[in-house]
């Protein structure tokens, strides 16, 4: 190789360092980023409403993790932002949200309802609904009188569901829909507004619970203007809602 080529394979390394040094301060990635890497138009969704609603239980043997629970209250106030995300998303208008919203709320007349992420530390792979499961869940009335669960399903998320939990979701959780009976056998309301309870989690040996305060409860029904369209509406589509 002659002097004159080296020289020029010289030139030609240092224009390329210099380029790569220098290119990326010529155009800024966000520019860029805008045109060729178009990232869509952000919703505006506030998490208030989820924050009082989203809770967790961890419960440890000394460092081990023995268990965690995310639990989802499906409280009137919840139902109704689950209603309005469905909705959003999907591009339904005012007379499906009205009849959804009205179906979701009467939900909680016969139930109290809770989507709960469980990790546990089960080598028989029992889930919460499974006989003779190493974890219990009840609630815990201000009288301090307990209340079993009706039914334990596992279920599979929708993608509101989700998004509420975001980061909460792992491939180490399993997830259930439980229930709860709203009224007890006199037909009386177990909860109110401004009633507090616990959901308790309970082993053989370890107990944990978190607290919420009952904000709206049955008595939104005024609220929700009903027109004999929102209720054809609601027999059109009663099979899609909440499963």
């Amino acid at each position: 190789m002659s002097s004159f080529e080296k020289l020029i394979k010289k030139i030609l390394k240092f224009s390329l360092f210099f380029g790569c040094l220098f290119f990326p301060s010529c155009i800024k990635y966000y520019e860029l980023a805008k045109t060729e890497f178009p990232q869509g138009k952000g919703k505006d969704v506030s998490r208030d409403i989820l924050a009082e609603n989203l809770k967790t239980i961890r419960v440890y043997n000394q460092f081990a993790t023995l268990a965690i629970f995310d639990l989802l209250y499906l409280s009137d106030e919840m139902r109704s932002f689950y209603v309005d995300l469905f909705c959003n998303q999907r591009g339904k208008d005012e007379t499906f949200k009205s009849a959804m919203l009205r179906r979701e709320l009467e939900e909680n007349k016969l139930w109290i309802s809770f989507n709960i992420l469980a990790s546990v530390q089960d080598e028989e792979n029992k889930g919460l609904g499974d006989k003779d499961s190493l974890w219990s869940v009840f609630l815990k009335m201000a009288d301090g009188q307990a209340i079993s669960p009706v039914s334990i399903e596992e279920v599979d998320l929708s993608p509101e569901m989700k998004f509420f939990f975001a980061h909460r979701l792992t491939h180490y959780k399993r997830s259930y829909l439980v229930k709860f009976p709203a009224k007890n056998a006199e037909g009386k309301y177990y909860l109110s507004e401004g009633s507090k309870f616990k959901l308790v989690v309970s082993s053989v040996n370890k107990e944990a619970e978190v607290e919420w305060n009952e904000k709206i409860r049955n008595n939104q029904e005024n609220k929700i203007k009903t027109t004999k369209s929102s209720l054809k509406s609601m027999e059109v589509y009663e099979d899609i809602y909440w499963g």
